[in-house]
């Protein structure tokens, strides 16, 4: 190849090169401005958690993610008992995260519960319409449970993929009604 023809590769290279980075640079630009807009824009409710309570919800529901991928994982190789396993022990009513969705005087599984501590302070700080929400993604999940475990009998996953954008529903309103400060 020509030193002329190596000269034009290069310089060719260079500008689409310099092109392409304006440009996602320009897109970056655009996503940081419209992200900025949202923030402006968000009437979510704010609600103000301690800093111990607070670090122990965004746990709970990173972990609730986690059991959402893992149950997905599981459906799509067609294991509906393994992923009714990790929705009751995960998200269901009996799951350790859904004690501190009970309203006052429920009852609370002891063995499997938050310290007592952090279910008052969920009582003391969580709005109820951020509880009630709550609990009904727990209940939910335990729904979904339910329907999971006997697909593997049945062989008919539609119900169980219905049960289980139930409770991704529930996830996907108390997120648009309520952020943590």
């Amino acid at each position: 190849m020509s030193i002329r023809k190596i000269f034009f590769l290069v310089v060719a290279f260079t500008v689409l090169s310099g092109s392409i980075a304006s440009f996602a640079s320009g897109q970056d630009m655009k996503d940081q401005n419209r992200h900025r807009a949202a923030i402006k824009t968000d009437s979510r409710q704010a609600v103000y958690f301690p800093a111990k309570m607070q670090k122990h919800i965004l746990a709970d529901m990173r972990d609730h993610l986690r059991a959402l991928s893992e149950i997905l994982t599981a459906m799509s190789v067609g294991e509906y008992t393994n992923a009714a396993h990790i929705a009751r022990a995960r998200l269901g009513l009996n799951s350790p995260s859904a004690a501190g969705c009970t309203s006052s005087g429920a009852s609370v599984h002891a063995c499997t519960a938050p310290s007592a501590d952090m279910v008052r302070m969920m009582e003391q700080f969580m709005p109820k319409g951020m509880r009630k929400m709550g609990r009904a993604m727990h209940k939910s999940a335990s729904a979904f449970a339910a329907v999971a475990a006997q697909t593997e009998k049945s062989g008919d996953a539609k119900k169980a993929y219905a049960a289980l954008a139930r409770v991704t529903r529930h996830c996907v309103a108390c997120h648009a009604v309520y952020k943590m400060r």
